[in-house]
């Protein structure tokens, strides 16, 4: 899977505007499957996050495993403060799970079944919203529907059909508001 990168595009200020998550999202890039111990990192280590970490809307940065010192050199995708982080692959309760990430994480890395999905800058969204609203049940089941593969332990999320979803944007302060609740 590659990194998708899209042009940004102008916010508006008033009601909420139809959009598809195409046009706001900038880059939806995964990370890399690396070779952990079955253990957390410790101070001074690298860890590459398990699935745990974005499980239940929340990022848990302590649900991670020790990046084993051969595999180091292949990490590639740090977490990074304002990111959305979201399952690309699992069973299709957790497909499409999505946690905003408030802080950056420089020695926790990405594995290949989690995308950071960056937000233009100037789409008008703010990712912590998003992250919410990516979670109400109407939107968990189009982010299910979306999904395929016969296997029902590793359904799969295309960004084609993650870019595909349409969403209302309120302005700015509507946004700030629902964050703050």
């Amino acid at each position: 899977v590659r990194a998708i990168s899209k042009p940004s595009v102008k916010g508006t200020a008033g009601a909420p505007r139809i959009v598809t998550l195409r046009e706001i999202i900038q880059r939806v890039a995964p990370g890399v499957s690396v070779n952990g111990e079955d253990r957390r990192c410790r101070p001074g280590e690298f860890g590459v996050l398990k699935l745990s970490a974005i499980a239940g809307g929340r990022f848990r940065p302590n649900e991670n495993k020790a990046i084993r010192q051969d595999e180091k050199e292949r990490a590639v995708r740090p977490v990074r403060k304002g990111s959305l982080l979201m399952s690309r692959s699992n069973t299709l309760e957790l497909v499409g799970t999505v946690a905003f990430v408030d802080a950056d994480w420089p020695h926790l890395f990405l594995p290949d079944l989690i995308w950071e999905i960056t937000l233009a800058p100037s789409s008008g969204c703010n990712p912590e919203w998003l992250a919410g609203l990516l979670q109400t049940q109407h939107l968990r089941q189009q982010l299910q529907s979306r999904a395929s593969g016969t296997s029902g332990s590793m359904k799969k999320l295309s960004t084609r059909s993650l870019l595909s979803i349409a969403i209302a944007i309120p302005p700015p302060v509507g946004q700030e508001k629902v964050v703050q609740l």
